[in-house]
Parts: C-alpha cells; sequence; structure tokens
C-alpha cells in the first residue's frame, strides 16, 4: 500500500508540474489575454494534489516512505491554484465570457 500511494503521488506531482507548465507557457504566448478554455477546469486537477498532500503529511506514521511526495504534492499543488488565481485576477488568461463580463475591450 505504501509503494503504490508513493507512486501515485509521484505521478500525480508530474502531472501537476506538466500542467502547471503547459498553463504558464501558454498564458505567456497568449497576447490576448483571453482564451475560449476555463483555466479553473485544472483546479480538478491541483486541489486534489493538495488534499493527497495534507492527507499524506498528517499520515506521515503510517506511510513514511510517501512524506516526501506529499509534501511535494501539496506544494505543486498549491503553487497551481496560485498561478491560476494570479493570471484570472491580473486578467492575463480570463475565459473570454467572464473576460467580456468584466467589460474588457
Amino acid at each position: 500500500m505504501n509503494r503504490f500511494l508513493r507512486w501515485g503521488l509521484w505521478i500525480s506531482v508530474v502531472l501537476g508540474v506538466l500542467a502547471f507548465g503547459s498553463i504558464a507557457g501558454y498564458a505567456w504566448v497568449n497576447d490576448s489575454g483571453h482564451t475560449g478554455w476555463d483555466p479553473f477546469t485544472c483546479l480538478f486537477l491541483f486541489v486534489p494534489m493538495v488534499l493527497c498532500g495534507v492527507v499524506g503529511i498528517a499520515l506521515r506514521r503510517r506511510f513514511q516512505g510517501a512524506v516526501r511526495a506529499s509534501v511535494c504534492a501539496l506544494i505543486v499543488g498549491l503553487a497551481g491554484i496560485t498561478l491560476i488565481v494570479v493570471l484570472d485576477q491580473s486578467n492575463q488568461l480570463v475565459q473570454y465570457e467572464r473576460w467580456i463580463r468584466r467589460g474588457m475591450p
């Protein structure tokens, strides 16, 4: 069980880093500031990572081999959530309908 949990956490960390890089790269090359894709859909990846990281850290005595992966999952999950919120609040990457509601040109 410990090995399965550890590998699952590491796989989610890798997917989170790839998603983080993809979102940041897309925001970098997107000059318009809006997109047809809703960036908040990535919260379905980042929020469970944060929850699994917190649970892994809380149960560190039971799953000793998964502590490092849990901390990494927590950090990547929080960084992903922060990236999405910052990009939205700074109007750098906003879904088009939300962009129109905000009165952007």
